[in-house]
């Protein structure tokens, strides 16, 4: 946590808090619908470090599950985002990182970290997310609480996410008839009754 606020000099990205604001959207689609809960496949990608005038890309893949009555769920997938991270040692209370001109791995425990002089890479993680979907009329608001746990070189990460969504529902469509109507005539006594049916 304190590599984010540090000075950019020593490694740090001179940060105010250690906390950041992401912005993004969600995919979502039920796969399974039975009773009162919900199967879920969602895809979100999101935007962080903006207030800092970075663009850190992520993006979440996630399984999870809804009780659709009373709007509590969970989710857990992986979690994608670039990181800069570096390799080097700890010295004096100092990072010294490799290809600096002091560097000297001898006998030293050789790390890798986050570190705003290193390189850009791919850190993987697992996301798991809890929370609940607040109603009023067509609107949605959903309040989850998530944990990702530490990539390369990265650290835990908590937070917690707000929305909004309005529901639509899909009008029902009916294909024309393929075959004609017939009248309905009174059943006599031995006769079957023909059903009409609309496709």
């Amino acid at each position: 946590m304190s590599i984010l606020t540090a000075d950019p000099k020593v490694g740090g990205f001179g940060y105010s808090l250690p906390v950041l604001t992401s912005f993004g959207y969600q995919f979502e689609q039920v796969f399974v619908n039975s009773g009162n809960f919900q199967a879920l496949f969602e895809f979100i990608p999101l935007v962080a470090g903006l207030e800092y005038g970075r663009v850190i890309p992520s993006a979440n893949v996630l399984l999870g599950m809804r009780n659709s009555r009373t709007g509590w769920e969970f989710a857990v997938g992986p979690n994608f985002t670039t990181t800069v991270t570096a390799e080097g040692y700890m010295e004096g209370g100092n990072f010294i990182i490799k290809g600096s001109p002091t560097y000297n791995a001898a006998g030293k425990d050789v790390i890798t970290r986050l570190d705003s002089r290193g390189d850009l890479a791919v850190s993987t993680g697992l996301v798991l997310g809890f929370g609940k979907t607040f109603k009023s009329g067509k609107m949605n608001f959903p309040l989850n609480l998530f944990i990702v746990t530490p990539g390369r070189g990265d650290s835990w990460r908590v937070g917690t996410s707000v929305g909004f969504n309005i529901v639509r529902k899909k009008t029902p469509s009916f294909a024309p008839m393929t075959t004609p109507a017939k009248p309905l005539t009174p059943a006599a006594s031995g006769a079957s009754v023909q059903r009409i049916t609309i496709q």
